[in-house]
């Protein structure tokens, strides 16, 4: 883990502070119960979504990657744009 912080606004507007990840950190974290997936260089903590998801567990198909070309794909709504910022922890390092 690299230890360089970003803030970003939170849900009730205040800053919260993001870490950078390599994709091997990242990768750690695979599994239901501990689940980061990568949207367009972002790291997000999905973990506590992963059993309301509607499309059941095919959230881990890209668990511990880059779930960028899943995420933007036919099946999500619009508002999944506005919900997954609520799990945002961090930015990909390079």
């Amino acid at each position: 883990m690299v230890l360089d912080w970003q803030q970003s606004a939170s849900v009730d507007g205040a800053p919260k502070e993001l870490q950078h990840f390599s994709l091997d950190e990242v990768g750690r974290h695979a599994a239901a119960d501990d689940c980061w997936i990568v949207v367009r260089g972002r790291v997000y903590d999905v973990t506590s979504y992963v059993e309301e998801h509607p499309g059941g567990l095919l959230i881990l198909k890209n668990a511990g990657g880059d779930a960028t070309a899943g995420f933007h794909g036919p099946q999500h709504p619009p508002r999944v744009f506005d919900v997954i910022d609520d799990f945002l922890i961090g930015d990909l390092t390079q």
